[in-house]
């Protein structure tokens, strides 16, 4: 962002006493009771692998989030002499959230123009409602929709102003939320194939699951303001260094590991998710990849070992399947 630096001495002089209030040390997981998971492959339950299997998991993984944001404030007291949530506090500085909105009018001028309204199909904004609820995501939130943004979904926005929203219409438009809908009622089993250089099995994912994940990830993000944090990050840790640059990374690949976790947690099957992540995670911070490794090993783990061995076989004959059609 184009913030002036010389604001930075006056949040340093005015907002240090300031006590932050955030989540990044901990797992947001609305949608489910990791006491007992519901679980499914192509209509299938899949059982815990021993009663409290998935709460372990959790637990064990919200200390694992706690301990990686410690060392996340390591570097950051390391460079520049304030702790992570020092940073965090400066965020509710009406300078920042104007320079923030500022940054993304230059990108989205009509998106963030009060004025602008966009229709979104009902068909679609309702189902992106339910979505919200089922997460318990009750922030300000405003829809939107573009065809030229290379991923699915975007977030970017704050709790101080509102969070915006944005789908890519290829891919949420009416069409495909209607043939979701009806593939739920037939109970269709559809899955999709993901070519991937990173693993030598190959990377399938149930077809209704892909809507749903993205949508999980980008909710995390709002839940968490992580684009907002990011973006304090990289002006707080300015210098044109390859020690800043190394602290940026870091940040980024732990919000975005944070926000890959607290997803695949919070889907239908989250073994299959975990694989389908690791086509993201595979850009992270090495740290972050290794261990999205042990994630995949510990949910196959908490996965009954016959249910998942018939997973395991039906995904081998899906992958024939889409293979040779």
């Amino acid at each position: 962002m184009k913030l002036n630096r010389s604001y930075l001495v006056i949040f340093f002089s005015i907002f240090t006493c300031l006590q932050a209030r955030h989540n990044f040390n901990q797992l947001i997981l609305p949608s489910i009771n990791p006491q007992y998971p519901s679980w499914q492959f192509a209509y299938q339950t899949i059982s815990q692998s021993y009663d409290g299997s998935f709460a372990q998991l959790t637990e064990k993984w919200q200390k694992i989030i706690e301990l990686k944001w410690s060392q996340f404030d390591d570097l950051i007291i390391e460079s520049t002499h304030v702790t992570v949530d020092d940073l965090y506090s400066y965020l509710n500085h009406e300078i920042f959230i104007a320079e923030y909105m500022d940054f993304y009018q230059s990108y989205y001028p009509n998106i963030v123009t009060k004025q602008y309204y966009q229709e979104i199909d009902p068909l679609v904004l309702n189902y992106l409602d339910m979505k919200m609820q089922y997460f318990e995501c009750y922030k300000s939130i405003q829809f939107n929709q573009l065809f030229d943004i290379s991923e699915p979904l975007k977030t970017f926005g704050s709790d101080y102003t509102k969070h915006y929203f944005i789908i890519n219409q290829d891919i949420y438009n009416q069409k495909n939320i209607r043939t979701l809908y009806d593939v739920i009622q037939e109970k269709i089993i559809k899955y999709e194939y993901f070519p991937s250089s990173c693993k030598k099995t190959p990377i399938i994912i149930e077809s209704i699951d892909i809507f749903h994940v993205h949508i999980a990830q980008a909710i995390s993000m709002i839940m968490h303001q992580s684009d907002y944090f990011i973006k304090a990050l990289q002006f707080f840790v300015y210098e044109n260094n390859e020690e800043s640059k190394k602290i940026i990374s870091y940040g980024i690949s732990y919000i975005l590991f944070l926000s890959y976790l607290e997803a695949t947690l919070q889907s239908k099957n989250p073994y299959e998710t975990a694989i389908y992540f690791q086509l993201y995670c595979h850009n992270l911070h090495s740290e972050f990849n290794l261990l999205w490794q042990e994630l995949i090993q510990d949910l196959k783990n908490c996965y009954d070992t016959q249910d998942f061995a018939t997973y395991e076989s039906f995904i081998k004959d899906q992958y024939k399947t889409i293979l040779f059609s």
